[in-house]
């Protein structure tokens, strides 16, 4: 990866857009707030099949709103159009672009187009339309339209024949997002933890701008509601009032999502965390963590707990007595990790091979797998030191169980 427009679901959408200009349509392209930087480069490379891909732009902020014919005119000044004195070409894009030479490998991209210009440049689009769908395939020109969505919605341009429209929504997913993390560890191997992976996957939901700056957190078990204040504060998102998903209107939809504050994952609206924070939506929060841990953290105290059961520096009673329900094991394989570290507390698991340190090393390890186990269970994550703690023991824990 060189960039998180390299993550699956990026690169697909940026090969799809590149296929279509390829094929002689008019692309318009809407990209939110949390689309990732860099797009216009990722298409290069998506284009370029072996060729040197040059790009013309056009910034459409530098139009003269006095025109008649404001795009037309800056088109007709860039390409010096009235240069030959001989012939008059009219400021119109059928004959505009019948006068400039179409060049496989360059595309022309407009930029900033802004909302007083929307109806003159849709004139222009319904025009070049047109006229580009007359001629063959190979020797159209090629155009790419990048659209702010804040200054232009989606249903502001025609569903003309040979314009294709494109906008960044439901794109990412829990791979791009795994993927981006693995691409930050290169300048934060320290971070490396499957833990504090899940929570910032968790946590990001759909913006792989959120899993950069989770990622620069040393310690994302403490510090994630602080980021999350922080980039919410960074867009100015306290200014914009929160509603329920379901009390917003189609508008007030694509204006939060042109802000980067939702998305939608596999078919459902989505809130961004930062905005959940800024608003005091703390339990959502918490919901994730707790997932996270749920995903991560049960699965592996559930292996550890197979390695005691299978060590041969432990030795099991035959039965075992639940002191809260009653029920009795008989199979070791079925003790629970609570009921083994009540059972090495008052020594019915005999230990061998083991140092009195070694003995309590264990103890400990256990009981706070029992403790861990025991919050997850109950909806909730276990206290960040707790945590850490796990991951900071595990390994040395598990070299006591081995076989010596």
């Amino acid at each position: 990866m060189n960039s998180l427009w390299d993550t699956p679901s990026c690169s697909l959408f940026a090969k799809r857009v590149a296929n279509e200009i390829w094929q002689g349509k008019i692309v318009l392209v809407f990209l939110p707030a949390h689309a990732p930087q860099g797009f216009l480069t990722k298409l290069k490379i998506e284009l370029s099949k072996g060729e040197d891909i040059l790009y013309a732009k056009f910034d459409l902020s530098e139009c003269d709103s006095t025109e008649t014919k404001p795009v037309e005119s800056l088109l007709h000044n860039h390409y010096l159009l009235d240069k030959n004195n001989e012939t008059y070409i009219y400021k119109k894009a059928s004959s505009i672009f019948s006068s400039v030479n179409c060049e496989l490998c360059q595309i022309l991209v407009f930029e900033k187009l802004s909302e007083f210009l929307l109806p003159k440049f849709k004139e222009f689009l319904i025009e070049l339309g047109r006229y580009l769908a007359g001629i063959p395939e190979v020797n159209r020109h090629k155009i790419l339209v990048v659209i702010d969505p804040n200054k232009c919605r989606f249903d502001d341009f025609p569903a003309e024949s040979g314009i294709i429209k494109f906008k960044f929504e439901g794109i990412v997913d829990k791979l791009d997002l795994a993927l981006s993390i693995r691409y930050f560890f290169g300048s934060n191997k320290q971070n490396q933890n499957p833990l504090f992976e899940s929570i910032i996957i968790s946590l990001s939901k759909f913006d792989l701008n959120l899993s950069e700056k989770l990622w620069e957190s040393n310690n994302i078990l403490e510090n994630y509601n602080q980021k999350l204040q922080q980039f919410a504060e960074s867009n100015k998102w306290q200014d914009i009032k929160f509603k329920n998903q379901d009390q917003l209107t189609e508008t007030e939809k694509w204006q939060l999502w042109a802000l980067g504050i939702l998305d939608r994952i596999d078919g459902t609206t989505i809130y961004h965390s930062a905005f959940l924070k800024i608003h005091n939506k703390q339990n959502e929060l918490d919901k994730c963590l707790w997932l996270s841990g749920l995903q991560i953290l049960l699965p592996l105290i559930e292996e550890f707990r197979m390695k005691i059961i299978s060590s041969k520096n432990l030795q099991f009673p035959r039965w075992h007595k639940n002191g809260k329900t009653g029920e009795v094991t008989e199979n070791k394989e079925d003790f629970e990790i609570g009921d083994i570290c009540f059972m090495l507390n008052i020594s019915k698991i005999k230990t061998y091979n083991m140092s009195a340190f070694e003995k309590l090393k264990l103890k400990a390890f256990i009981s706070l797998c029992r403790d861990i186990r025991n919050d997850i269970s109950h909806l909730r994550m276990s206290e960040a030191n707790k945590n850490l703690q796990f991951f900071a023991d595990k390994e040395s824990v598990e070299l006591i169980l081995e076989d010596r």
